[in-house]
């Protein structure tokens, strides 16, 4: 189906990087999908101009799998040759991607860890835990929470964690260990999973935790808040040229950081400064 495929990899020292791969043996060689942010469409032109390949698989995030899908589904001229080479859109199941240099940093001062002795990171909501796969075989983990610090700020806006723009989506969530839950979303996407498994390349099996993955998409209260917190700055500009909105822009606070406690007569003259000081 596909004669080359853009990819996620990392070198020795850490730094991810796109990869374009045209065998089986190179995508073997990738390091594959990490958690930190690599500019995957960058690599587009060198496989669209410098390779010349017509028949390209692009394995991403969800964000970048929208944008691949907008570059398919658009209408202009100026991107018919990406249009036209685009053959499958692949998409990880993503809770967020890490700034590389905090990430790194974490990495270091969490786990002891140079950035070079790491192969592979992987998330796991269900433990709470960022893993490290190193590459003497043994593995490493720190607690989430402690690595989202360094999500990058887009990642909190996301309304796409199950790769809904995607022909295939793949991920954990859902799927027995050993296994990764695959979602054909499109009849492209049921074509490539009925080829391997005719080829036997795949093995599959009915057992999927259909409720994880309906918690999974519905999962909105981060991304709601995220949302809230957006407008309530455009809001904060609006009521500088129309100060009638200030009231909504209070209410608008209220909601998002709960009404603030009333000061006592003690301590309202402690922040009041000068004035009548008799209570001091």
């Amino acid at each position: 189906m596909i004669d080359g495929a853009l990819m996620m990899d990392a070198d020795r020292a850490g730094r991810t990087r796109a990869r374009v791969v045209t065998s089986a043996g190179e995508i073997a060689e990738t390091a594959g999908y990490q958690q930190i942010w690599t500019p995957l469409l960058d690599a587009l032109n060198s496989a669209v101009f410098e390779l010349g390949l017509k028949n390209i698989a692009i394995v991403s995030t969800p964000c970048a799998a929208q944008a691949v899908r907008r570059m398919t589904d658009s209408t202009l001229e100026r991107l018919a040759a990406y249009r036209n080479a685009i053959r499958l859109n692949v998409a990880m199941f993503c809770t967020g991607v890490y700034q590389p240099d905090g990430l790194r940093d974490a990495l270091t001062n969490g786990m002891n860890l140079a950035p070079e002795q790491i192969a592979r990171l992987t998330a796991s909501p269900r433990e709470g835990k960022l893993h490290a796969q190193l590459w003497d075989g043994a593995t490493r983990e720190m607690d989430l929470v402690e690595a989202e610090k360094f999500t990058r700020a887009g990642c909190a806006r996301c309304d796409d964690y199950l790769g809904e723009s995607a022909d295939l989506a793949i991920g954990p969530v859902g799927a027995r260990d050993g296994y990764a839950t695959v979602i054909a979303r499109t009849p492209i996407g049921q074509a490539a999973i009925q080829n391997a498994v005719t080829m036997k390349l795949l093995e599959t099996i009915n057992d999927v935790n259909e409720g994880a993955l309906e918690r999974a998409s519905a999962e909105k209260d981060r991304r709601a808040r995220a949302q809230a917190f957006d407008q309530l700055q455009v809001m904060a500009l609006d009521a500088l040229r129309d100060p009638r909105k200030l009231a909504e822009v209070k209410m608008q606070f209220d909601l998002l950081y709960g009404r603030p406690r009333a000061l006592s007569k003690k301590e309202d003259y402690r922040y009041a400064g000068c004035g009548d000081c008799s209570g001091c």
